[in-house]
């Protein structure tokens, strides 16, 4: 038999509920970071170590990583049929 293995564990073992855990909270952090980078006036991100000539290039990493979080979250959800997005997440 020829069968495509899945890659990526049943959705009920111990690792795959670390694994959903685990992807959820990349999400989480990648959210705030967003947020933060929107949000957070250009003379405050100097606390944190950015350099910030324009606000604008904050504004577009605070939207990347919006948009990242989202995957994240798509990742955790529906783990079983992820598997390239669960390895570019555990890569990334």
């Amino acid at each position: 038999m020829n069968h495509k293995k899945n890659l990526i564990m049943k959705p009920y073992t111990i690792s795959a509920k670390l694994l959903k855990l685990f992807l959820w909270l990349i999400a989480i952090h990648s959210f705030m970071v967003g947020m933060l980078l929107i949000f957070l006036p250009a003379a405050d991100l100097a606390f944190f170590g950015f350099n910030v000539i324009e606000k604008f290039f904050s504004i577009q990493g605070g939207v990347f990583h919006v948009v990242m979080s989202i995957a994240y979250v798509i990742a955790a959800t529906n783990h079983s049929k992820s598997d390239l997005l669960i390895y570019f997440s555990i890569a990334a």
